[in-house]
């Protein structure tokens, strides 16, 4: 039996929240489905490995705090990620997903 989806109010836009000297790798924003908020994130993608989409002229290392690698390994735990899941954004490629806040802050 179908059951009616509930209402997703998704945010109007996206702000950087990436690591100060690469803030554009990752996006993030609140999205509030059925009242209960969600964070949105959406992690730059580098479309020859499907890899987070590193600086080249910039330390790896500036990445550490934000572990996009285990995010975007996350993802692809539970999503099933592939080339078909990338979103085209005004910028660049994005990979997207949404989980549960638990507070009324977003990204």
């Amino acid at each position: 039996m179908p059951v009616p989806a509930p209402e997703l109010h998704w945010p109007a836009e996206l702000v950087e929240a990436g690591p100060q000297a690469d803030p554009s790798i990752l996006l993030g924003g609140t999205a509030t489905l059925n009242g209960v908020q969600h964070h949105v994130y959406a992690l730059r993608i580098n479309l020859d490995h499907i890899t987070p989409d590193f600086r080249a002229d910039l330390d790896q290392s500036l990445y550490a705090d934000h572990e996009l690698g285990v995010m975007l390994d996350e993802v692809f735990y539970f999503g099933g990620v592939s080339r078909s899941s990338i979103v085209e954004l005004e910028s660049n490629h994005y990979i997207i997903w949404m989980v549960p806040s638990g507070s009324s802050s977003g990204v």
